[in-house]
């Protein structure tokens, strides 16, 4: 089971656009095929026609419908999904199973925990908490030694590609607001940046993430600097690392103020927003957790 040097293991990309019938996903769900016609016919399940009139469900609207009514998966192969994921598993121990499948390098268990997770319906802000978050600060913790850098590295990779998967689950068809940001350099982690962006996403934003170690004049040209018709409603910023925490906390300043003057808003974050001097700026907000910007996001989706 443990995959020690597959450290760059990555699930079978999920077809989001390919589409499964009716009796696929009564087998997957354990739901009479009528029922599923009827909820169809009453637009509580997206579906599509073919040429012959017969109904179809896209994978990611199937998803959708599962994940938002919390049912349960009993046959996940019959729509194309991992074999291996059971909502039905997870209990309060699931987090301390994740780190161990992490630090042991079991990387197709570890990602079936979270695609399990997210597929109950849980909230990505908790995955991410009460998951990722706890599982990578410990592994993260102690003397760096070489096997503990492959331990940490390792982990990281195998969050970076589940959430890479479930993104292509979330992305909106049709988003109602956008979202850009990243980690401020010289922040070289991954994760954090991504998890937000997921986020947004998951509240119907179409969120861009630049990615780790970016200088905020970056962040700048993809925001402030655009077309006002262009500019994003949301910036947001991950500070994990302070290397001159004046000189960070000057830039942020005086952005949130130019991000004001533009209406965008600005998100910030990470493990080090605590020693940073920021102002009170309108417009934005500082956040200590995944479940405060999810909040915010949900607010901001509701307001458009």
């Amino acid at each position: 089971m443990t995959e020690y040097w597959n450290i760059m293991y990555s699930m079978q990309s999920f077809a989001m656009n390919r589409s499964v019938s009716p009796r696929e996903l009564s087998k997957a769900i354990g739901i009479s095929e009528s029922s599923l016609k009827r909820w169809a016919d009453q637009g509580l399940l997206s579906v599509t026609r073919t040429g012959g009139g017969h109904r179809r469900i896209t994978l990611k609207d199937a998803i959708s419908f599962i994940r938002h009514r919390s049912m349960t998966i009993l046959d996940p192969a019959a729509i194309g999904l991992p074999a291996g994921l059971d909502a039905a598993a997870v209990n309060s121990d699931t987090a301390d199973d994740f780190l161990q499948m992490l630090q042991d390098g079991c990387s197709e268990a570890a990602q079936q925990i979270i695609l399990s997770l997210f597929m109950s319906g849980m909230p990505i802000s908790e995955i991410g908490d009460s998951y990722i978050k706890y599982a990578l600060q410990i592994i993260g913790d102690g003397e760096h030694t070489p096997q503990s850098i492959l331990v940490e590295h390792r982990a990281t990779q195998i969050c970076v590609q589940v959430l890479q998967q479930i993104q292509t689950m979330i992305k909106p068809s049709d988003s109602s607001y956008s979202a850009v940001g990243c980690s401020l350099a010289p922040d070289p982690y991954m994760l954090p940046s991504m998890l937000v962006a997921s986020v947004f996403q998951e509240h119907g934003a179409e969120a861009s993430n630049i990615g780790p170690n970016t200088p905020l004049d970056v962040l700048r040209v993809a925001s402030v600097d655009l077309p006002e018709a262009d500019r994003p409603d949301v910036a947001w910023l991950s500070v994990s690392t302070l290397k001159d925490g004046r000189a960070q906390s000057n830039l942020i300043n005086e952005f949130a103020a130019d991000c004001s003057a533009c209406g965008i808003k600005l998100v910030i974050g990470g493990r080090n927003i605590g020693h940073l001097a920021l102002e009170h700026v309108p417009g934005m907000t500082m956040h200590a957790s995944l479940q405060s910007v999810s909040e915010l996001a949900a607010s901001i989706a509701a307001s458009k």
